[in-house]
């Protein structure tokens, strides 16, 4: 059996996965803003844990890169749609988190009573709403594939050796992150 369309999707789903893990530091970085900042009106400079700042984002260029070639590949899904508008929707946010972290990591706020965090709030709110909302949207998407992508892996290998080691190994496996899947994903809220 000719395993090459099977690996191409599982190829395509572990660039998928590794995208969505690297930009999962914006995510990070959001809670710990919002964990000391006042959304609706901004940093004053006066909050007790300002210092806390942000965390600046590593370069993850080239594996987006590679979701864009991947995104681009036939045969085409929905989910190449979502990855591509959540990698637009990254690219958009990592500058503006990156200043901000860096205003922050620099004290800046002490300098210009926090007039650069104000004016970067108004370009991070909407740039990390618009974020997070696509990173909620694409990963039961992203999930739903990789599991799909992994019982056609599991059939195919049934299909080419019968039910030997690898396959009960690769089963194993999928029943696993099928129990995994029902569990849930998000964090609970903090109390305040």
């Amino acid at each position: 059996q000719n395993m090459g369309p099977i690996m191409d999707e599982l190829s395509k789903a572990n660039i998928f996965i590794e995208a969505a893990k690297g930009t999962e530091r914006a995510d990070d970085s959001w809670e710990r803003y919002a964990s000391w900042v006042n959304m609706k009106i901004g940093p004053t400079g006066k909050e007790r844990y300002i210092s806390y700042g942000m965390y600046d984002l590593h370069d993850v260029s080239a594996i987006l890169k590679e979701v864009r070639v991947a995104a681009g590949k036939e045969p085409s899904i929905p989910l190449d749609k979502v990855m591509m508008d959540y990698v637009a929707s990254y690219e958009a946010l990592a500058p503006v988190m990156n200043t901000a972290a860096a205003y922050y990591d620099r004290n800046g706020y002490e300098r210009d009573k926090a007039a650069e965090g104000k004016a970067l709030h108004k370009q991070l709110v909407p740039l990390a709403t618009e974020f997070l909302a696509k990173r909620d949207a694409m990963i039961p998407l992203l999930r739903t594939y990789v599991r799909e992508a992994a019982h056609q892996q599991v059939d195919a290998i049934e299909k080419e050796e019968g039910r030997t080691a690898r396959w009960q190994a690769a089963h194993v496996m999928h029943a696993a992150d099928a129990v995994f899947d029902a569990f849930p994903h998000t964090r609970p809220q903090q109390f305040s």
